[in-house]
């Protein structure tokens, strides 16, 4: 005789049975709460760190600027030395570490973010002691490596300004003095030519406003060149009144010659002072801006949580065993259709 199978007959058979699925969770969930006193609990120690970032700097991209100091941040906390650092700290405090690698230290560690704000630092051990240890050990090194690094990235930053400045006064500097020297230049001849004529004629207009012109150059706003281009001889002075003028002329002319040579100097050797510091600043920096600001947020005793309580394996033993009994009942169901 085939068996024909039918949903409802199925149904009126199970309401039945209705205390079999209740004694399957039952018995499922007795086996995952000895279960989880038979296998060894992990337990996971958080730490919060606050992470902000100063956004009135201009950049051309400035999320990608900011999600790259972010991520340099992340890099930080991972470094070796830093791990190497904390592993250091932890074996002093309890023995158990000595046999822990920073490979597998690396491993116990996690840091969770998505943005500024709340960065969570965690630790999963097989004790509550040994993650809290780890946790707090970690965060603490972290921060004294980034502590250092954000000094060093300030000092970087006012390095770099630094070093921008003296460019820009340098330009200036040298495009002064190659527009000293080309009117010093342009003097010179003048006076060449001048000593040719008669000294008693009166200077004509064209040579004259050509002289006011060059030393007009030479006196900008500076209120010492302004008086010295006043004092120039009258137009109806002889050639001869001239050449006194000319001679205080070239001694201004001279001593700023020699001002911009010590400053040009003095430029060159704060700039060879402060290039000399910038690659070591910049390596103490360790990748990371002045304008990602980090501290410890609240209290700094890590919270510490079960991974699988004895409650969550008898939750899931319960689940299972209810599986297991449907799956029973499918496979029964299957084999006698197969009759």
């Amino acid at each position: 005789m085939k068996f024909e199978w039918g949903l409802r007959e199925e149904i009126l058979a199970l309401s039945h049975f209705w205390w079999m699925p209740i004694l399957a969770f039952l018995i499922g969930g007795l086996i995952g709460w000895g279960v989880s006193y038979l296998l060894p609990a992990n337990y996971r120690a958080e730490s919060g760190m606050s992470v902000a970032y100063n956004g009135d700097a201009i950049y051309r991209n400035p999320d990608d600027y900011k999600n790259w100091n972010l991520e340099q941040l992340d890099s930080l906390a991972f470094a070796p030395d830093v791990l190497q650092k904390t592993l250091n700290r932890l074996r002093q405090v309890d023995g158990y570490w000595s046999n822990i690698s920073k490979k597998n230290l690396q491993k116990m560690l996690t840091l969770s973010w998505r943005n500024t704000g709340a960065w969570r630092m965690t630790a999963r051990s097989d004790t509550k002691e040994h993650a809290a240890q780890a946790a707090q050990t970690w965060t603490d090194a972290f921060f004294e490596t980034y502590q250092q690094a954000s000094q060093a990235a300030s000092e970087l930053f006012i390095l770099h300004q630094r070093l921008s400045a003296l460019d820009n006064i340098r330009a200036v500097n040298l495009w002064r003095n190659s527009e000293l020297l080309g009117i010093q230049q342009a003097l010179e001849s003048w006076k060449s030519a001048a000593e040719n004529k008669d000294a008693t004629q009166v200077l004509d207009t064209s040579s004259r406003w050509q002289l006011m012109s060059q030393v007009s150059r030479a006196a900008g706003f500076d209120p010492a060149w302004q008086s010295l281009l006043q004092s120039i001889p009258d137009p109806q002075a002889a050639l001869s009144e001239y050449f006194p003028w000319l001679e205080k002329v070239t001694q201004s002319l001279n001593g700023e010659l020699e001002t911009l040579k010590t400053q040009y100097e003095s430029l060159e050797k704060d700039r060879a002072e402060s290039g000399q510091k910038y690659p070591k600043t910049l390596e103490q920096s360790r990748g990371l801006s002045a304008t990602v600001i980090m501290a410890k947020a609240g209290d700094s005793t890590p919270e510490v949580a079960a991974l699988r309580t004895p409650n969550q394996w008898a939750l899931v033993g319960g689940l299972l065993g209810v599986l297991v009994w449907i799956f029973v009942g499918i496979l029964r169901i299957s084999l006698r259709l197969r009759k």
